[in-house]
């Protein structure tokens, strides 16, 4: 989620807020998994009617609207409504189904999406991104260690969640933030 936000900002793409009026040429709105199926309904067809890309945190982590999602991805809504500006589209992140509280998308919404697998980061190169965040170079090469011996030992023993980059990223952070106080 965070290289697909970071990509679109990066391409002049400006975050919003579905509930108010859409202001910007070019704009995205985030859908977390903690929004209620009413509140993903109404942020859907606004994007939908207004053009706007959709960032889906986890898809296949909560129940989504199936019939919705296919019909605003053939180019209308349910009702056979066509958008009022064209531009819409669904960028997901997904974890494999295999992980707990995942499940496999539709075969009907597979076909609709185009999915790209990214391989995990190399060591060396989790250590480069945490030099950006100007830790020391031990520092990072033993943070990449930890996240590596925690996140092997969780999967081994099928403890969720896994340690993810992310977690990773929020620990050299708050290191970084201490340093300054």
């Amino acid at each position: 989620s965070e290289l697909v936000t970071n990509l679109l900002v990066a391409n002049h793409y400006k975050e919003l807020d579905y509930t108010h009026p859409v202001t910007e040429p070019k704009g995205f709105y985030r859908m977390p998994v903690s929004l209620s199926l009413r509140e993903k309904e109404a942020l859907l067809r606004k994007a939908f009617m207004d053009g706007v890309v959709v960032v889906v945190d986890e898809i296949n982590s909560a129940p989504m609207m199936e019939r919705l999602l296919n019909d605003l991805l053939m180019g209308r809504t349910p009702e056979g409504t066509p958008p009022k500006k064209p531009g819409f589209m669904i960028i997901a992140t997904q974890n494999p189904p295999t992980m707990a509280g995942r499940r496999s998308m539709s075969t009907a919404l597979q076909r609709r999406m185009m999915q790209l697998t990214l391989a995990p980061y190399t060591e060396q190169e989790m250590q480069q991104i945490l030099l950006t965040k100007d830790l020391d170079p031990d520092v990072a090469k033993k943070l990449v260690q930890t996240y590596g011996k925690q996140r092997d030992f969780a999967q081994k023993n099928q403890l969720d969640p896994v340690p993810a980059f992310r977690n990773l990223l929020q620990v050299a952070d708050s290191i970084k933030s201490a340093r300054k106080a």
